[in-house]
């Protein structure tokens, strides 16, 4: 019943209710797909370039992005330090944000999302939109003018770099990253933002250290210098693009409930159809001997059977169109283009479609239960 769609009198949408099986189990995980890559990159940072846990603005106008941390690496607590400098310059002529990373203690580095982090003094990392831009790709070259000297770089990576405050019109993808020596010779010592990042050691008490940084300002606020922690500020801030993507994350699950039911229609359709056209045969069953629940179940099957080929095509497919919807978003913001699976809300998918075609079979399957078949015969 669930696979002939029979002649005349006896046919059935069975294509149609396959169809709409399919597109809407499709639907279905095409969206969890996305809401979990939606979710993945609000709750990991580090994806849109913040690879540090707290920042410290340095305005104690310090004239280079060298490594002068006010002993800020000496903190108990503290893994890693490194000075980041940014201003901006031209890069083949081309208006661009230009970042330095200076290591003081340990390792941090631009998020890269393709190639690698620039090592040596003539290497550069673009973002995205940057490289489109410029028409570059990674391995060539570009040449970067600031205040003072007009260098040769060659690029390695495509990077990610985010905003340091509320309110900065830093884009995630336009920008340059470079190592502090790389950086110096086109530093301009009187216009350029220097900030102190860091990282926590694992495990440490995080508000602890944060009273121990604070400590470190108020001493060099004695010693008229400007180093500043901002309180609260140890989480990192969302780019607007990042933002506005979270405000519209009602969308794919919306979208993916409207396919939902529309394939329960689908399939309700043929269940309904099969109950009115072929009473007849489930009738002719009950003569033989079938019982009621044995042709409610002969309807559950038929709806079990189209949940399942729904399921069968629709999941890989769902996970494919997921993840090709994802990396068109990624793409457009430049970074990861990494799509997050949730592999409990895709199990779940399994027993959550066949439990609602069943759902959708018990009124027609009740209905054709109850009729006499003697009954469904004589109007036969």
């Amino acid at each position: 019943m669930a696979l002939e769609p029979g002649r005349g009198t006896t046919v059935v949408p069975v294509r149609s209710a396959f169809l709409g099986a399919v597109f809407g189990v499709i639907g279905l995980t095409a969206a969890l797909v996305f809401a979990s890559s939606l979710g993945h990159l609000g709750a990991s940072p580090r994806l849109y370039g913040w690879t540090w846990d707290f920042k410290a603005p340095d305005d104690s106008f310090t004239l280079d992005c060298g490594a002068r941390d006010f002993g800020l690496a000496a903190v108990p607590g503290v893994a890693a330090v490194a000075a980041v400098c940014y201003e901006n310059v031209l890069i083949d002529g081309r208006p661009t944000i230009a970042w330095g990373f200076t290591p003081v203690r340990g390792s941090i580095e631009p998020e890269v999302v393709a190639g690698r982090a620039p090592t040596g003094p003539a290497e550069v990392t673009l973002g995205a939109a940057t490289l489109r831009a410029l028409d570059k790709k990674i391995g060539e070259t570009v040449q970067v003018r600031g205040p003072t000297a007009t260098k040769q770089y060659r690029i390695v990576g495509q990077t990610v770099l985010p905003p340091m405050t509320d309110g900065d019109v830093q884009p995630l993808a336009d920008g340059a990253a470079f190592t502090g020596d790389g950086f110096a010779p086109i530093l301009d010592r009187e216009n350029s933002t220097r900030y102190l990042v860091g990282n926590f050691a694992a495990g440490v008490d995080r508000a602890a250290v944060v009273r121990r940084i604070d400590a470190i300002r108020q001493f060099s606020a004695q010693q008229e210098d400007l180093f500043v922690v901002d309180r609260g500020a140890t989480g990192p801030t969302r780019p607007p693009e990042v933002e506005r993507l979270r405000h519209v994350d009602w969308f794919p699950p919306l979208l993916a409930v409207l396919i939902a039911v529309l394939a329960l229609v689908a399939v309700g359709h043929a269940l309904v159809t099969t109950a009115h056209r072929r009473r007849s045969e489930l009738a002719l069953l009950k003569t033989l001997g079938f019982q009621r629940r044995q042709v409610r179940a002969t309807l559950a099957w038929q709806a079990t059977t189209l949940a399942t080929v729904g399921i069968a095509v629709g999941l890989p497919v769902g996970v494919l169109v997921g993840n090709l919807v994802w990396r068109r978003v990624a793409d457009s913001l430049g970074i990861s283009p990494a799509a997050a699976f949730p592999p409990l809300a895709l199990a779940l998918t399994v027993p959550g479609v066949i439990a609602l075609a069943n759902a959708v079979a018990f009124w027609p399957a009740r209905a054709v239960a109850r009729t006499w078949p003697a009954v469904a015969l004589r109007a036969e």
